[in-house]
């Protein structure tokens, strides 16, 4: 008596992108079938809940501003490859922006 139903965790739980994110189900959905679960009675675990707010809800920080690809799981930031990526296209239209020098008087 007295007692507070618990959170039951779940693993397998897609993101926005379709990544795969572990999750806590709130004790009001538990009597619902695991596919009838609304996106509103699952909590995101602490190791996914940047990958979810990046992914799912569009959510950025200073690191993760610039990334085109999504989070996987447990991932804060984007990874050394990817941020090269970044890095890249940045420079590339830094690039484009200036115009292009005249090479003589045309005629």
């Amino acid at each position: 008596q007295g007692q507070q139903p618990v959170e039951q965790q779940v693993a397998g739980l897609k993101d926005g992108k379709g990544v795969e994110f572990n999750g806590h189900v709130q004790p009001s959905a538990q009597g619902k079938s695991s596919d009838k679960v609304q996106p509103k009675d699952v909590t995101p675990a602490a190791e996914s809940r940047t990958q979810v707010a990046v992914n799912s809800e569009g959510k950025t920080n200073e690191a993760t501003k610039q990334s085109k690809e999504p989070l996987k799981q447990g991932q804060d930031k984007p990874t050394a490859k990817q941020k090269e990526k970044q890095d890249k296209a940045q420079n590339k239209s830094l690039n484009a922006d200036k115009p292009k020098k005249s090479k003589g008087m045309k005629l």
